[in-house]
């Protein structure tokens, strides 16, 4: 009797999806959720525009935590890992020394999304380029896509507002396999742009040259 009801409970802890060890499985995933918020996120224009509309969401609503956890979440986890699936080494060295620094201003993109806001630009539209000779790219983009051995998507994100031609660029992103993930312009991928000159592309007096 007592190894018919020993072989029940078997039965039914393996139907449960119980291993023995006690630990739910369901658990960990969502742990790993509340930790990024992109976990599977698929690689889409559709999937960034909703992270984006999201963010912009939370910086109107005054949800602070909300928009600083995903900021912190669009930041490359291994900058050097990443670029070196698609660029040279000469190129990564000079693009993970840049990121370090850009990568220093991200939290700053609330407030830069708060004032865009304050000018009426709230609408997000998101773009992707794969292919160089896209007309529709930023020049700093055909040149990135270009120099990949692995021809990997980029993203805009633009905030628009209602008048033709209002708009702030936010450039660019990609998608890291989990999510996405803020790259920057990603000048450096030219070799003959000067540190000196960088500074003033980048970011001159104001925080926001950084990502417009």
């Amino acid at each position: 009797m007592r190894s018919v009801v020993f072989t029940l409970c078997l039965a039914l802890a393996l139907a449960c999806g119980d291993d023995g060890s006690g630990k739910d499985e369901s658990t960990d995933k969502d742990d790993q959720q509340k930790t990024d918020p992109q976990v599977s996120v698929p690689d889409t224009e559709e999937a960034l525009k909703n992270l984006m509309t999201s963010l912009v969401s939370d910086v109107r609503s005054g949800n602070g935590d909300r928009a600083a956890e995903t900021l912190q979440n669009l930041a490359l986890p291994k900058p050097r890992d990443f670029f070196m699936a698609l660029y040279s080494d000469a190129i990564v060295d000079r693009l993970v020394e840049d990121y370090g620094d850009a990568r220093e201003h991200l939290p700053e993109l609330a407030d830069i999304i708060r004032g865009q806001l304050d000018k009426g630009r709230a609408t997000v539209v998101v773009e992707s380029f794969d292919d160089p000779n896209d007309r529709k790219s930023v020049g700093y983009q055909s040149i990135a896509l270009r120099e990949m051995r692995n021809r990997k998507a980029l993203y805009s994100v633009r905030l628009v507002g209602k008048e033709d031609g209002d708009s702030f660029h936010i450039w660019s992103f990609m998608h890291d396999g989990e999510g996405f993930r803020w790259v920057g312009k990603l000048l450096r991928v030219k070799a003959d742009i000067p540190k000196k000159s960088r500074k003033r592309l980048e970011l001159r007096t104001e925080q926001s040259m950084l990502f417009e």
